[in-house]
């Protein structure tokens, strides 16, 4: 066996082949002997009791013995974690503000108290009278009202910027008032007018099943294997499939049903398996598991 077999059968186990892959790999018996000697070695680990507590911890001991250097030694000196970067928050920006508010007060209050002396009585005057600026010309006290207004201002801006983006009771209104969420967008939606994104968008429907069919005559081309997935589907929906068989053949596919398909003027014996996500059914060999059709379900 080469690699090439080797991860063949690997991806054959795990259903990661496509359709051709997966028929090449149906067909070689040295890919399937060893699928089977994979499965049967999954299963033996699968039933493998888990290791105790002290099993465990002396596994993992013995390792790091392996792997630390002679003459090092046995305890590693602990390296203080790295800090992590962290965005500087929201709330920094309106201390920052309330900072410099705070500083132009006290600006004008210092100026407004400043002695302009030294020179003529009117220039003296004319610089007591001048505008230096609005926060200069307010009293202290009005000053420190204002700064404390400004910080009860900042403070409740900060609130409503970290609360919940989304205040909507459970009825998908706004709390504040009675009024939807969403405005006009939201009602074209709700008019049938948005995008359809669901699982199902694009695609057309199911292949319909015949009045006349019948389960019982061989399936002769692709459109009938067509027909034959889409009637299994329909007897899921209803509750009627009968016992789906048991086979050892693997992908993505379910195996509902066997029948009888016509190839080249011969009745063959197949599996009936089909993939709904996908839109696909198959007819596999019953002994080799190899696809000999494939028909589209939408």
């Amino acid at each position: 066996m080469n690699d090439e077999q080797y991860f063949r059968a690997n991806a054959f186990l795990d259903g990661e082949l496509t359709h051709e892959e997966h028929r090449i790999a149906a067909a070689d018996p040295v890919v399937m002997a060893e699928v089977e000697r994979l499965r049967a070695l999954r299963d033996e680990l699968r039933d493998a009791p888990p290791p105790t507590a002290r099993a465990r911890d002396a596994a993992i001991a013995a390792a790091m013995a392996e792997f630390t250097p002679a003459g090092a030694s046995e305890t590693t000196p602990e390296v203080a974690p790295p800090v992590p970067f962290r965005p500087r928050p929201a709330a920094a920006k309106y201390l920052a503000v309330a900072a410099a508010l705070i500083a132009v007060a006290g600006l004008g209050i210092v100026v407004s108290q400043t002695d302009f002396g030294g020179g003529d009585d009117d220039d003296a005057a004319s610089v007591a009278d001048a505008p230096l600026s609005e926060a200069a010309a307010r009293p202290d006290d009005e000053m420190e009202e204002t700064a404390e207004r400004t910080l009860e201002a900042l403070d409740d801006e900060m609130m409503a910027e970290s609360a919940p983006a989304a205040d909507a009771d459970a009825s998908g209104t706004d709390v504040a008032g009675d009024v939807p969420i969403g405005g006009a967008a939201d009602e074209e939606d709700a008019e049938g007018d948005a995008p359809d994104f669901g699982a199902d968008a694009g695609r057309s429907e199911r292949v319909v099943v015949p009045a006349d069919f019948d389960p019982d005559d061989p399936i002769l081309n692709e459109i009938s294997l067509a027909i034959y997935g889409s009637y299994l589907l329909d007897q899921i929906e209803l509750g009627e499939l009968g016992p789906t068989p048991e086979t050892v053949c693997v992908g993505n596919f379910d195996i509902l049903d066997t029948a009888t398909y016509v190839l080249d003027g011969d009745e063959r014996d197949v599996y009936i398996a089909v993939n709904d996500v996908e839109g696909f059914v198959l007819a596999l060999d019953v002994d080799t598991c190899v696809e000999l059709a494939m028909g589209a379900l939408f």
